[in-house]
């Protein structure tokens, strides 16, 4: 009998996580998280600011396979709490809100990973918390400070064309992008992002796969 509970019992232990989502009261609001894959956990914080976890999840199925991925919208994002005093908004309450979410998680040290805003948020995050930081990965993170990101937007608007910004509008402007499909969010990330190439012959092999709509004239 003895044998047979204990054999019970690793079975439970080695059994994987189930996915889950849900609201959690954090740091004077409420955040919307969603937790998929099993394994070391990781914080995947998207970027914005305004935008919302829902352009992340697909891209990042395969490394769920071996890590506990916890997506989660910024507050007043997405479908995190709306209501909320905009003099919260600040980077100290964004940081304050991961080290929130990571405690009513139960979690310790956990790996961090940020995309363009929110590589910045994580890499403050990971300045305020070292000691609860496995790794941190930085994917495309915006720059550290204001003079450095205002140089990088200079640059940037120089190389945006005509036809990059009216593309970008008519993105905005289909139903499916105001319902914040994956796909139409994609194409819009696709059209901002393509000033970031410094060689834009290499944008065929990076776009070909995806959806585009082409302005009418």
């Amino acid at each position: 009998m003895k044998k047979f509970v204990f054999l019970l019992f690793l079975l439970s232990c080695a059994a994987p996580q189930k996915d889950e989502e849900g609201m959690l009261a954090v740091n004077g609001t409420s955040l919307f998280y969603h937790a998929i894959g099993d394994g070391e956990p990781v914080f995947v914080i998207h970027g914005g600011p305004v935008l919302d976890q829902s352009y992340m999840i697909d891209h990042f199925k395969e490394l769920a396979k071996h890590h506990r991925l916890i997506f989660f919208d910024q507050r007043a994002c997405g479908r995190s709490a709306a209501e909320i005093d905009t003099s919260s908004m600040t980077i100290k309450n964004l940081v304050e809100d991961i080290e929130g979410l990571r405690q009513r998680l139960g979690l310790d040290k956990i790996h961090v990973l940020g995309h363009s805003w929110g590589g910045m948020l994580a890499a403050q995050y990971a300045i305020e918390y070292p000691l609860k930081v496995k790794s941190l990965v930085l994917c495309d993170a915006m720059p550290p400070s204001f003079r450095l990101w205002s140089e990088e937007e200079t640059e940037l608007a120089k190389r945006t064309t005509f036809y990059d910004s009216l593309l970008g509008e008519q993105i905005k402007a289909q139903e499916g992008f105001k319902n914040q499909e994956v796909s139409w969010v994609d194409s819009l990330m696709k059209v901002a992002f393509k000033t970031q190439f410094y060689d834009t012959t290499k944008l065929a092999g990076v776009f070909q796969n995806y959806i585009v709509v082409m302005p009418r004239f």
